[in-house]
């Protein structure tokens, strides 16, 4: 049995990113940073987060002691924020253990969108929760 459920994970990552002030006054409140992507980017700048993997990664007396999580986490603005953001985020997640191991500037050329993606892993049990 997994160490932590995918929720308690998606809820982590919503908790952690919410908590942060200069985040929340980057992107002009709480309410902008979302589990999964939006049906359509209007209401930009915007954070969306989801999980990637969650396996199993640490094992001892016959049982799950820890799971490596994965987690991407976008950034999109229309505007020149993209950057600021993508570093307060990058900024959050280090703070909270979690490491960076991929990170990309994709403009998006149809809709003239600058998103910023990143992924994160971290080897967490139930006690991180």
């Amino acid at each position: 049995m997994s160490t932590v459920t995918m929720g308690q994970v998606v809820r982590k990552i919503q908790a952690i990113l919410v908590a942060d002030s200069t985040l929340q006054t980057a992107l002009g409140g709480a309410g902008r940073i979302r589990h999964g992507y939006p049906n359509e980017f209007i209401d930009l700048p915007i954070v969306t987060h989801f999980i990637l993997n969650q396996a199993n990664d640490e094992h001892g007396d016959n049982s799950i002691l820890s799971d490596k999580i994965e987690v991407q986490i976008d950034s999109w603005t229309d505007g020149s924020t993209a950057v600021d953001i993508a570093d307060n985020v990058d900024t959050v997640m280090v703070s909270k253990l979690w490491r960076r191991y991929y990170a990309a500037d994709v403009f998006e050329s149809d809709s003239k969108i600058k998103h910023w993606t990143a992924r994160y892993e971290r080897s967490m049990t139930s006690l991180d929760i």
